[in-house]
């Protein structure tokens, strides 16, 4: 699985992480996440996968900013059966406007 794992600020490349033990994932993505507020951000999360040799194919999108939210919904994506063919994307959002328009240029880009 490939995790993209991507700060509101950004210094350089969005960091990806190629984990192929679930264990290490979840380790990964709960201790990036318990360092968040989520009072003052917003998280767009979603799978993306190779559909049949095309490009990326995106589903189970979740906008938010609950905290237990976010980890139940990782913790759902993790417990999929074939994780390896995966990649889980979290990104942060100073707000839910600029979450939004991300999501509308994901859906545009197809």
């Amino acid at each position: 699985m490939i995790i993209t794992l991507c700060d509101k600020i950004l210094n350089g490349d969005i960091p990806e992480y190629n984990i192929k033990v679930k264990k290490e994932a979840e380790d990964l993505i709960y201790h990036w996440l318990e360092n968040k507020n989520y009072n003052k951000n917003v998280y767009v999360c979603f799978l993306s996968f190779i559909n049949e040799g095309f490009r990326d194919q995106q589903s189970t999108f979740i906008l938010s900013h609950s905290q237990d939210d976010i980890e139940m919904w990782v913790g759902d994506q993790l417990d999929y059966g074939n994780w390896n063919d995966l990649n889980l994307n979290i990104f942060e959002f100073e707000n839910y406007q600029e979450a939004i328009i991300y999501l509308k240029d994901v859906k545009e880009s197809f």
